[in-house]
């Protein structure tokens, strides 16, 4: 997936396929060619294809929504021309990460950031089907970590049950730097094992941040 700016200056997302020779298979398949910014796009792999999920600005101002297309190994677009709404709310929607369980999933996680009360940064997470419907409630996303502390750059693994590692940074109210904190959430959306503001990883002096996280491949992260 790359982006593509036009004449005037919209960021549209295209994408090329190539074989592991390096030769292409397809290529300059648009993905979305709405008004304004399309950007930071991610994809995942799922049965039938892969799924990408971009930030989008077409409402216009500041705000960014969270759009998604399901794509064929042939370059073939299953959902709408565009892209399918996936999060649509107040101010940015950003810092997106998605997870499946690979090449057979039949939905994915996507885990992301709002800043959509205006106030403060949240981290939120929704399963989605392959039709882009979500699949927890409420709809619009699982809220993770402690009210009124702002979070941010959230990093996830998945468990060996289908649930989520959600690892991120996160400033307590009165203090100066932030902390790396964790929860774990299964396929119902519940805090599991963990505090539902989460649990520490790190309060070392000054910022904790730029974290990387991958499986243990025993159900656990690194």
């Amino acid at each position: 997936i790359y982006q593509h700016d036009d004449e005037s200056n919209d960021k549209d997302l295209f994408a090329l396929c190539m074989d592991q020779d390096g030769s292409v298979v397809w290529a300059e398949t648009p993905i979305c060619e709405a008004d304004e910014l399309q950007t930071f796009a991610k994809i995942v792999e799922v049965d039938g294809g892969l799924v990408a999920v971009w930030e989008d600005q077409r409402r216009g101002g500041t705000i960014r929504d969270l759009y998604g297309q399901l794509i064929s190994p042939t370059g073939t677009l299953g959902w709408e021309a565009d892209g399918a709404l996936l999060v649509e709310a107040d101010n940015q929607q950003n810092e997106l990460t998605l997870n499946s369980s690979g090449f057979d999933a039949q939905w994915f996680w996507l885990t992301w950031k709002s800043s959509q009360d205006g106030q403060t940064e949240d981290i939120l997470t929704q399963r989605f089907d392959l039709n882009g419907d979500a699949l927890l409630t409420p709809a619009g996303g699982i809220g993770i970590g402690a009210d009124g502390n702002p979070q941010q750059t959230p990093e996830t693994v998945m468990d060996d049950v289908d649930g989520l590692y959600i690892i991120w940074e996160e400033t307590e109210t009165g203090e100066l730097f932030s902390n790396l904190k964790f929860t774990r959430v299964n396929t119902d959306g519940e805090i599991v094992e963990t505090p539902i503001e989460g649990d520490f990883l790190t309060q070392a002096y000054h910022r904790q941040a730029e974290i990387s996280a991958v499986s243990d491949e025993y159900g656990g992260f690194i």
